[in-house]
């Protein structure tokens, strides 16, 4: 997209959010952080005369979706909005669905499992959350005794478990599940070959629908699919 506006010769600006450890190169102009909030990013659609603004965040990022929304109602400025198609289930996929949060922590069974929640960010778990929701989550994980690692570097999985580089150090955690939470391209790459080697998977968040994720959703998903390993 940044391609094409730029070969259009369209003034524009490309915002990356905070967070973006290593932004990929655009050739447009480049801002990176957060506005504020609502308030902060109509003073800057005003300050800086945007005309238009096209919305192709992240699926997890919902906040910042509704914050567009709302900063482009009150500054009056047109919003245009990228949404993903969701995933449909397929032959040979494999969904796991339960009802709610409580039956997935009932599913789980009382035989102990460790499990690890990993994430590129160095940030905490939840941090583009709520503050209350953020908090609660961290608390509800650290209560089951769920190890949260952030700024891990995937490198591959084989038979020895999933190997990871965790500030710089290489580390290889044994382990016989993995869950995949990958949503920003629904993508199916994955799918052929694990369906020729009669693996079994599952898709969730925005691998299952991207179109408006948001991360309650991401996270219900997660959890319940855990619960059913």
């Amino acid at each position: 997209m940044a391609q094409a506006l730029a070969e259009a010769r369209v003034d524009a600006v490309y915002s990356y959010a905070g967070r973006t450890e290593a932004p990929v190169a655009q050739p447009l102009p480049v801002r990176v952080g957060g506005f504020g909030g609502v308030a902060g990013l109509v003073d800057y659609l005003r300050a800086e005369g945007i005309g238009h603004v096209i919305d192709a965040t992240h699926p997890f990022a919902a906040q910042m979706s509704r914050n567009a929304v709302d900063a482009c109602a009150e500054a009056a400025v047109p919003l245009v909005a990228l949404e993903r198609e969701p995933w449909q289930a397929g032959e040979g996929d494999r969904w796991t669905h339960v009802p709610d949060l409580a039956a997935a922590v009932e599913a789980l069974g009382e035989a102990p499992r460790r499990v690890f929640l990993l994430q590129r960010k160095s940030s905490k778990v939840g941090d583009g959350l709520a503050k209350t929701t953020g908090w609660i989550r961290r608390t509800l994980l650290k209560k089951r005794r769920v190890q949260m690692i952030g700024g891990v570097t995937y490198e591959r999985i084989d038979d020895a478990g999933l190997h990871v580089t965790v500030d710089g150090e290489p580390k290889t955690l044994a382990v016989d599940t993995i869950v995949i939470c990958a949503g920003q391209e629904p993508r199916r790459d994955l799918q052929a070959p694990l369906e020729a080697a009669g693996i079994p998977f599952s898709l969730i968040g925005g691998a299952d629908i991207a179109s408006e994720l948001d991360a309650k959703r991401a996270i219900d998903q997660g959890t319940r699919l855990a619960a059913s390993l």
